[in-house]
């Protein structure tokens, strides 16, 4: 199999494609990818759609061993993505990652942040378990949402567990036409309603 090149293709919006991932995409044989991601290149003819099937991913990328294969992730491939599926399957060495503006990183920028002093936690297709501990160790924690834990639900999983004294800021539908970057309390969050693909840091 030739290399694979896990293309980190940033929050969702061109003006966030970095010149490398531009460069990945355009000397790929072959693109692989969601539909939301293939979108962004209209102009690829080659492409394959694909879902959370991993072990469809594998099959591809056999069946086109030794062709030039790019496949997309949102944000940034080495924070939490299709990379760690692929380097459970594949040698290292054939493998080629371009890194990406991760949502996370769009979202402290919004928030006007740091974000090396963070923890970080992800609710999208995980549990809940830990991230109150967390909540309650850090000054400042990121945390993936996703649709059956959105941002309300984060909130109101803290403040039933004690940790209600902080507030949180809510970055959805980021880079997209719906943008929304919201700052309050977890009382006032946990009242809201958002989309469940956010981003949400809390603040001590």
């Amino acid at each position: 199999m030739g290399r694979v090149a896990v293309v980190g293709i940033g929050p969702g919006c061109r003006e966030h494609l970095t010149p490398a991932a531009l460069k990945a995409v355009e000397e790929a044989e072959i693109l692989i990818g969601g539909k939301r991601q293939l979108a962004l290149f209209p102009e690829k003819t080659s492409t394959i759609l694909l879902g959370a099937d991993h072990g469809r991913l594998m099959e591809v990328l056999r069946s086109n061993r030794g062709r030039r294969i790019a496949v997309l992730t949102s944000g940034d491939p080495g924070f939490y993505s299709i990379l760690s599926i692929l380097l459970e399957n594949l040698p290292r060495e054939e493998i080629e990652v371009v890194p990406g503006i991760s949502s996370m990183q769009l979202c402290f920028a919004r928030a006007g942040l740091t974000w090396h002093d963070a923890a970080f936690y992800s609710v999208h297709g995980r549990s809940t378990e830990g991230l109150l501990e967390m909540v309650r160790r850090s000054r400042k924690t990121a945390v993936l949402t996703d649709p059956r834990t959105p941002p309300q639900e984060v909130a109101r999983l803290l403040l039933a567990g004690g940790a209600g004294n902080r507030r949180a800021v809510v970055c959805e539908d980021l880079c997209g036409d719906d943008e929304r970057v919201v700052e309050g309390s977890l009382e006032e969050v946990a009242k809201g309603s958002y989309k469940g693909y956010s981003v949400m840091v809390i603040l001590e």
